[in-house]
C-alpha cells in the first residue's frame, strides 16, 4: 500500500529501494501490477522489488540508452562509482531532452558536436547545458 501512496504522491512509476545509504533494488509499478492484489497488503519491497540497475555519472549516452533497451525501461539508477550512494535517475525523456536543448543552445560548432557526436558522459552533458543556461554547477 505504501509503494502506491508513492506513486500516486510523487507521480513515478519506479522508485529506488535504499537501505544505509546503499542501493538495494527498484520497485516499479509493472512489478507490483504482476502480483496477486490479495497478496500485497501483506508483500514487504524485499520480496518484490527488482535488483539494482545502474549507471554511473562517466558512462555515455550510448551505453545508458543500450541498457534501457536491454532491461526494457525508460530509466535507470544514477550512482556514485566509489560511495555507491544513490545521485539520481535519468530517464530517455530526460536524454532527449537534453539533446534537444543542446541542439538549440550555443554556437554552429556546439551544435554539430553534440548532434553528430552525442556520446558524452552523462554529467558531461548535463554540465554543458547547466553552463550555456548559466544554471549553478552540478556536483
Amino acid at each position: 500500500k505504501k509503494f502506491w501512496d508513492y506513486v500516486k504522491k510523487y507521480k513515478k512509476l519506479g522508485f529506488p529501494v535504499i537501505k544505509d545509504g546503499q542501493l538495494i533494488g527498484m520497485m516499479s509499478n509493472s512489478k507490483v501490477k504482476n502480483i496477486d492484489s490479495k497478496k500485497i497488503p501483506f508483500l514487504k519491497v524485499r520480496d518484490a522489488m527488482s535488483p539494482p540497475i545502474y549507471v554511473y555519472p562517466y558512462d555515455k549516452v550510448p551505453k545508458v540508452l543500450s541498457i534501457m533497451d536491454e532491461i526494457q525501461c525508460g530509466r535507470v539508477l544514477v550512482i556514485n562509482p566509489s560511495s555507491k550512494e544513490t545521485l539520481g535517475i535519468i530517464t530517455k525523456s530526460d536524454i532527449l531532452k537534453a539533446y534537444r536543448i543542446a541542439k538549440n543552445i550555443g554556437d554552429d560548432e556546439d551544435k554539430f558536436k553534440i548532434s553528430g557526436e552525442f556520446e558524452e558522459e552523462i554529467s558531461h552533458i548535463s554540465q554543458k547545458i547547466h553552463d550555456k543556461l548559466k544554471w549553478p554547477k552540478i556536483k
